[in-house]
């Protein structure tokens, strides 16, 4: 009888090892589980994140891509509509010959000087000047160029005149009526008169 019961022990300890090494097992494996399935989710979500950035990302790229090529056509359809439509501008040009101006002249003395007219008008064009001292004018004054001035072209005209006394310095002056202005373009220079009797 003794003998049974001892086996009966062993046999009963060896279900308890068993079942407590099952159990161990188990509990070793649920929690090797539980560790790889929460670092599976993590794992997806950041390849979502990723992914979904990667998409706005795109799309903004996308849309500063669009902004600036519609800003481009606006602007080249700007500019060619501009130079379309600009008319073109006509104009005459007056300027004395610097090297012919004098500085001083003797009174009632001939001297000389010129100027220059540029046709950038329409079409060419027959220039009326006049001579004007100290801004007053009068038809004795004034003067036809010999001919007309084609368009893109230049007139140089010499006047030569004489001036009375004065004791103040005189100002010469040319204006020119031109068809693309209502108010005749005008240059002047000054210039001394001696009067060399007077200073006998």
């Amino acid at each position: 009888m003794a003998k049974k019961k001892k086996h009966s022990k062993d046999e009963n300890k060896k279900v308890l090892d068993d079942t407590g090494s099952d159990g161990k097992a188990a509990q070793e494996k649920s929690a090797k589980h539980g560790e790889d399935k929460p670092g599976q989710v993590v794992g997806k979500e950041d390849s979502l994140l990723s992914s979904r950035s990667k998409t706005v990302m795109d799309k903004e790229e996308d849309f500063l891509f669009k902004v600036l090529v519609a800003a481009f056509l606006v602007v080249l359809v700007f500019l060619v509509y501009s130079v379309a439509t600009q008319k073109p501008v006509y104009y005459s040009q007056l300027y004395f010959n610097e090297q012919s101006l004098p500085g001083e002249v003797d009174a009632n003395s001939s001297f000389s000087f010129s100027f220059v007219i540029e046709n950038h008008e329409k079409e060419a064009f027959q220039y009326l000047y006049m001579l004007t001292i100290n801004n007053e004018t009068s038809d004795q004054f004034t003067y036809m160029v010999p001919s007309e001035v084609e368009q893109g072209d230049r007139i140089e005209q010499n006047i030569k005149m004489a001036l009375g006394p004065s004791d103040e310095p005189v100002k010469v002056g040319i204006k020119v009526p031109t068809p693309s202005s209502d108010e005749p373009l005008e240059i002047h220079f000054w210039v001394d008169v001696v009067d060399e009797a007077s200073e006998n």
